[in-house]
């Protein structure tokens, strides 16, 4: 596992020290370029937030700049694997940034998109420690999906239905939420928000509001 994790990022709005971290995981045959944008949506809702926007660490169809968190050699054989080692990639990164912050995992988001969804669940709900939310756009458990003695924490999960490819591989929202369920994970669901990746400006408010009410606390910002 000699990859590591790299991508923009956008620091606080407040310009001190972050109190919160959010995660940005694209979907497949994108990028953290794509998505970092999204951070100057949500920063004034989370004005002592820093984002980062890892890029997967494969090439999506041989294209520099077109990213996959599946690795290419388990695709032939099964499109919704090759999560679990991406998973473990993620898990060295936010180990890493959380130490440099010197952030507990309640103040960390993680908002996935499509196939970025998938491993926001995978890595979130196998942390030993719960982060302060997950946020799932268009995906939501992979096809190979977590074991039940695999999960060691159960944060809270936004599953969001929007107008992206959820991908190869993964379930729809209905089998994830009922699968999350029966996990016992706390779930709320945001249905068609949109299109700018997948979300609207109605959606991307209910998803600012949703992490500010799970990451700050009243007497913290």
């Amino acid at each position: 596992m000699d990859i590591i994790l790299d991508g923009p990022s956008q620091p606080p709005l407040s310009c001190g020290k972050p109190k919160y971290l959010v995660i940005l995981l694209h979907g497949a045959a994108s990028n953290g370029d794509e998505i970092i944008e999204l951070a100057l949506d949500w920063a004034p809702t989370l004005n002592k937030a820093e984002f980062l926007a890892p890029n997967a660490p494969w090439l999506s169809d041989g294209e520099s700049n077109r990213r996959q968190w599946t690795c290419p050699t388990d695709n032939a054989q099964h499109s919704g694997a090759g999560l679990d080692e991406a998973a473990e990639r993620l898990q060295v990164f936010l180990d890493a940034v959380l130490a440099k912050r010197r952030l507990e995992d309640s103040q960390l988001a993680l908002v996935g998109f499509a196939q970025g969804a998938a491993l926001a669940l995978r890595a979130g709900l196998t942390r030993a420690k719960p982060p302060g939310a997950i946020v799932a756009v268009a995906g939501g458990i992979d096809e190979d999906p977590i074991e039940r003695n695999m999960i060691r924490s159960s944060p809270p999960v936004l599953l969001v239905e929007a107008d992206v490819e959820v991908g190869a591989g993964a379930v729809g929202l209905d089998q994830a939420q009922h699968q999350l369920a029966k996990w016992g994970i706390p779930i709320q669901r945001l249905a068609k928000p949109g299109s700018y990746h997948g979300l609207d400006d109605d959606g991307v408010s209910i998803i600012a509001d949703y992490l500010h009410r799970a990451l700050v606390k009243p007497s913290a910002d």
